[in-house]
């Protein structure tokens, strides 16, 4: 991973935080994007439009079944009709202060993806609700350094691994936020965790936060409480699904009511980075098929494609293979999904 392969000078750039060049594979420029369809039409099968030439992205994925299943969606499950290639990054979780490091979780993907590895505390607190004791509080002791000795070892670790690493602490805090703490002690904590890295010497680690959509939205968005601040050169992030027809609301006939495109999911994050002038990441998502649009998923993920080549400040798209939705979500769930996969993976990934 990392390697520049060769290319003529003036058909490619060096991606942003060491990852790979990708060339794109140009159509037809000028294409207008919707940013927000929502009418279902009888048969989807267009394919993206890339009018973007030479932006880095990465793509890749978290898989409920870990790297074996990671590498088995990447191959088809065996099956060369539902490949659809090599994903470049690796997305797993691992409890914030638990028996485990950050490399060992991706020790699979060493020399094969770059690691993407996000530190949460998996105490299923929400706003209002009573968490785990471990929980209460637990954002300012981190700002106090009550950790530090956990961090530090992630530290030594990251500094260790031949390569970028990439890592996300406490996604969707607007979920926990009331119990583990406030958004000043969110900000306090993130800027202890980058000094740590830093003071050990950490030059190898790309730091990315992760927030819900909704946050992003309005004149005064609710993003801004939580930012950590410019100067950390933090990249953003952010979670977000087309829920409809997903497990959420159950597939089947007549789920597709609520269908949102990829822009009108993330189009407010794309103008908050645009603003701010900061490079982010969709640090989660997923869409399933409409049973009574067939071929819907693929116009989503092409549209997504497409959308994200046209969002220069995006760089980085994560699929989530987990949770109820696990299957809707998966690529080989029909062959124009497949298509629409291995054209994304085939253009960004490797």
């Amino acid at each position: 991973m990392g390697l520049l392969r060769h290319r003529p000078k003036a058909a490619a750039r060096q991606r942003q935080d060491g990852q790979r060049v990708r060339l794109r594979r140009s159509a037809a420029a000028g294409l207008a994007l919707a940013m927000a369809a929502t009418a279902a039409p009888l048969l989807l099968t267009a394919a993206p439009a890339s009018a973007v030439s030479g932006k880095g992205m990465a793509i890749g994925a978290y898989a409920t079944g870990g790297s074996d299943e990671l590498t088995q969606i990447e191959q088809g499950y065996g099956q060369p009709g539902l490949a659809i290639g090599k994903f470049d990054v690796d997305h797993e979780y691992i409890v914030f202060n638990g028996p485990q490091s950050v490399t060992s979780v991706v020790e699979h993907s060493r020399g094969k993806r770059v690691p993407y590895v996000n530190m949460a505390l998996n105490c299923g607190c929400r706003s209002g609700k009573n968490g785990s004791p471990g929980a209460h509080n637990y954002w300012k002791g981190v700002a106090s350094g009550a950790y530090d000795g956990w961090l530090a070892a992630q530290a030594r670790a990251v500094k260790a691994w031949p390569g970028t690493f990439i890592l996300t602490w406490q996604h969707e805090p607007e979920q926990s936020y009331g119990w583990e703490g406030t958004p000043a002690d969110y900000k306090a904590a993130w800027r202890h965790i980058v000094g740590v890295f830093f003071s050990n010497g950490v030059a190898n680690v790309r730091f990315v936060t992760s927030f819900l959509p909704t946050s992003f939205r309005g004149t005064s968005p609710k993003v801004n409480q939580f930012w950590p601040g410019d100067d950390l050169n933090l990249v953003a992030g952010s979670t977000g699904y087309n829920w409809a027809c997903s497990a959420h609301t159950g597939n089947k006939p007549g789920c597709g009511k609520g269908w949102k495109s990829f822009a009108a999911v993330f189009g407010a994050v794309n103008t908050w980075a645009t603003k701010k002038n900061v490079r982010w990441w969709v640090t989660e998502t997923g869409v399933a098929e409409d049973p009574s649009v067939p071929g819907r998923k693929a116009q989503w993920l092409n549209d997504a494609h497409t959308t994200a080549d046209h969002w220069p400040l995006l760089v980085g798209i994560m699929f989530f293979y987990g949770s109820r939705s696990h299957d809707l979500f998966l690529p080989k769930t029909s062959t124009s999904s497949v298509a629409a996969f291995r054209s994304m993976v085939g253009e960004w990934g490797g």
